[in-house]
C-alpha cells in the first residue's frame, strides 16, 4: 500500500533593510521575488542610511 506524501507549506517572515541607493520600485520588486519561495506571513521593512555593525 502506497501513502501519498504531501509537502507541508513552509512559512517565512521577511525582514529587509532598504538602503538609500535602492529605489522604492527596485526594493519592492526584490521583496516580491522572495514570496513564491514560501508562504510569507509577515514582512518587516526598514529604510536605513546604512547598516549598524554594533
Amino acid at each position: 500500500m502506497q501513502t501519498e506524501v504531501k509537502d507541508k507549506p513552509r512559512y517565512a517572515i521577511v525582514a529587509a533593510v532598504q538602503l538609500p541607493s535602492v529605489t522604492d520600485l527596485e526594493f519592492g520588486s526584490l521583496v516580491r521575488d522572495l514570496q513564491p519561495l514560501d508562504v510569507v506571513v509577515k514582512t518587516f521593512v526598514q529604510k536605513r542610511m546604512g547598516f549598524d555593525n554594533a
